[in-house]
C-alpha cells in the first residue's frame, strides 16, 4: 500500500479539508463518506454513488457546492493508490457515452436544412461534454478549487502513461484549465528593494541598465506541473519586450539564451549510423589522431563518450566545427509533424523569433553536457520581423535564421 504523497499538492491542499467540510456541513449535505485510503472495491462503489449524486444537481447551487466539497474531501483523504483508482473511475465510468456519440454523428450525416444543422450541432456539443468534465467544473466554485484541479492534474499526469482512459481525462482537464487561464491571470512584477537580499546582491553587480543595449531572456519556468501545456510564455516575452523598450530606450536587441534539450539524443541517433558524410575531409583528419585505440563507432561518438571531453582543448577544438554544424541542421531542418523537432526551438520560432547564434560550450554543467553537448542558442526577437516570422513558420515550418547560422549549414569541405 502506498503512503500519501509528500507533494506540493499534499502540503498546500490538505488544509482545504476543514474549509470544505464547513461548506458541506453548512448545507446539511450529510457526512462525507469514510473511504479507506487505498479505495478498495466496496469503497469504490460508494465513490461512484457519490459522483452520481454530484451530477444530479439537486437542491440548487448551495447543495451542489456542498456535494463538490464532500467529493474533494474524499479525494484528499486517499493515498497514492486510492487517488489513481479515483481518477480511473472518473475516466472510465463518467466518459462520453459511445452510443449517444454514434447517434449524434449519424444525425450530422443526415443534415439537409440549416435548422437541422443547428440542432445537430447543439446535440453533438452536449454529447461531447462527458459527465467527468461536469464533475470537475463543480470544483471551480469552491475556495482554491482551481488550484485543487491544477494539482489533481499533476497527479493524473503521473498515472496516465500507457492508460488511454487516463490520457483522455488528462486531455479534457488540460482543455478545461486552458479555457480558464488566460493572460488576465498574469501579474508582471518588477524586482524592487523589497526582493530577497540574495537576489538583489546578484543584480547590483551588473552594469547600469540605462546604458545597456541588449536584453537577454534566460529562463521561462512553469512552477505548476498541472499547468503543463497551458502556455503563457509567448505572451510573457512580448510583454517584457514592450516594457523594456519603453523604459530602457538604449536597448535595441532582445534575445534569449536557450538550452537545446533534444540535441544530444539526435546526435546519438546520427552517430550510431557511422555516416562518414557527417564530417568534412578536414574534420576527419583533425579527429583521427585523437581517437581512442578501440574504435567502437563514429569518431565523434567515441570522443563524446568521455564525460570530460570538453576539458581537453585539442578534442574540444576538433569537435567544434562538426558539432556546431550538426546543431544548426538539427534546429533548422529536423521536423516533427511539420514543426521544429526541438521543443524549445518550436516555442520560440512559433512566437516569431529567429535562430540568431549557436554558442559553443555555453553550458558545461552536467545537465548541459548531457542534453546538448554544452551548446546553447540565441533566439532573437526583432520587433518588426516577429509577425512575418510567425506567419512563415506557422504556414511552412520554415525557421528564420541569421547569416551566421546559414553559414554553419554550408561548410567548405
Amino acid at each position: 500500500m502506498s503512503s500519501p504523497p509528500t507533494s506540493i499538492f499534499q502540503r498546500t491542499l490538505v488544509n482545504l479539508k476543514s474549509a470544505w467540510r464547513a461548506i458541506s456541513q453548512s448545507a446539511r449535505a450529510g457526512e462525507t463518506p469514510s473511504l479507506q485510503p487505498d479505495l478498495p472495491d466496496d469503497d469504490a462503489d460508494i465513490l461512484r454513488a457519490q459522483m452520481r449524486e454530484c451530477l444530479l444537481a439537486k437542491g440548487g447551487e448551495v447543495s451542489a457546492r456542498a456535494r463538490a466539497a464532500a467529493l474533494g474531501q474524499s479525494y484528499l483523504g486517499l493515498n497514492e493508490d486510492g487517488r489513481e483508482r479515483f481518477l480511473q473511475i472518473l475516466a472510465q465510468n463518467f466518459a462520453v457515452d459511445r452510443q449517444d456519440l454514434y447517434q449524434a454523428t449519424r444525425d450530422i450525416r443526415e443534415i439537409d436544412k440549416p435548422e437541422r444543422a443547428f440542432a445537430a450541432q447543439t446535440r453533438l456539443r452536449h454529447v461531447l461534454t462527458p459527465p467527468s468534465r461536469k464533475l470537475l467544473m463543480q470544483f471551480n466554485s469552491l475556495p482554491a478549487g482551481v488550484k485543487f484541479l491544477v494539482d489533481m492534474r499533476a497527479d493524473l499526469m503521473r498515472y496516465s502513461d500507457g492508460d488511454l482512459w487516463l490520457q483522455n481525462l488528462d486531455a479534457d482537464l488540460k482543455d478545461l484549465l486552458a479555457s480558464w487561464f488566460d493572460i488576465g491571470f498574469l501579474d508582471l512584477k518588477r524586482i524592487t528593494w523589497d526582493a530577497p537580499a540574495a537576489l538583489l546582491e546578484k543584480l547590483i553587480a551588473p552594469r547600469d541598465p540605462l546604458t545597456s543595449n541588449t536584453a537577454i531572456f534566460y529562463s521561462i519556468s512553469n512552477t505548476q506541473t498541472g499547468l503543463q501545456g497551458v502556455n503563457f510564455g509567448d505572451f510573457l516575452i512580448k510583454r517584457v519586450v514592450n516594457r523594456l523598450a519603453q523604459e530602457l530606450v538604449n536597448i535595441k536587441t532582445f534575445a534569449t539564451l536557450s538550452p537545446i534539450p533534444g540535441l544530444r539524443h539526435y546526435l546519438e541517433e546520427q552517430l550510431k549510423q557511422k555516416d562518414d558524410q557527417l564530417l568534412t575531409s578536414s574534420e576527419r583528419d583533425a579527429l583521427q589522431p585523437l581517437l581512442p585505440v578501440t574504435d567502437s563507432g563514429h569518431p565523434i561518438y567515441d570522443l563524446l563518450a568521455t564525460p570530460t571531453w570538453y576539458q581537453d582543448r585539442r578534442v574540444a577544438q576538433a569537435l567544434k566545427g562538426p558539432l556546431m554544424r550538426l546543431c544548426a541542421h538539427y534546429l533548422v531542418h529536423e521536423k516533427t509533424d511539420g514543426h521544429a523537432r526541438d521543443r524549445v526551438a518550436h516555442f520560440h520560432l512559433s512566437n516569431g523569433a529567429r535562430i540568431e547564434r549557436i554558442n559553443w560550450l555555453a553550458d558545461v554543467s552536467p545537465k548541459g553536457i548531457q542534453q546538448s553537448s554544452g551548446l546553447m542558442v540565441n533566439y532573437r526577437y526583432k520587433e518588426k520581423d516577429i509577425e512575418a516570422n510567425h506567419e512563415s513558420y506557422r504556414a511552412s515550418g520554415e525557421a528564420s535564421i541569421s547569416a551566421s547560422v546559414r553559414k554553419l549549414l554550408h561548410p567548405t569541405s
